[in-house]
């Protein structure tokens, strides 16, 4: 018994070290898998999600994500009619969209902007815009079949950061 203790006493710091060593192990994973998850949340927070809706007064950009969307770009043509051979470019006037604000779509007849009409919406609606810790996005339409101005989602992305 002595000789046990003895020997328990001369490997004491060598036992204790290995212990210590194998906690902060843990502890270091245990912080990492928390601040990763964290992370993730905190992004999720901040991610803005734009889609298209048509109302009585035009087709109108919503955001229904919780962050803000940055620099909004609408990049859809309206093809031209009659004997003009131009298409006309969709615009939005106010590039930022907080958390659940609508903005409405625009296309320019001369000088003049109108609201985009479901009637004249492009086939295809592509919007690309940016959240506040600068990752960017794109979310790509496509006018449904048979209808005026719904759009299906097509696509939607992290293009980079």
């Amino acid at each position: 018994m002595f000789f046990f203790i003895q020997g328990l006493a001369d490997n004491a710091v060598p036992i204790f070290t290995g212990m210590t060593v194998v906690i902060l192990f843990y502890y270091t994973r245990e912080t990492y898998l928390l601040r990763t998850e964290t992370q993730k949340q905190t992004e999720h927070l901040f991610t803005p999600y734009l889609s298209v809706r048509n109302s009585e007064d035009g087709l109108k950009v919503i955001n229904l994500g919780k962050g803000i969307a940055k620099d909004v770009r609408a990049i859809g043509y309206i093809p031209s009619s009659g004997t003009e051979t131009v298409s006309t470019k969709v615009t939005l006037p106010i590039p930022t969209i907080g958390p659940t604000e609508e903005r409405y779509l625009y296309y320019m007849d001369g000088e003049n902007a109108w609201h985009l009409h479901a009637s004249m919406a492009p086939d295809d609606l592509r919007l690309t815009y940016s959240d506040t810790l600068g990752f960017r996005y794109k979310t790509e339409f496509k006018k449904t079949p048979g209808t005026y101005g719904l759009y299906n989602e097509t696509s939607q992305m992290r293009v980079s950061k």
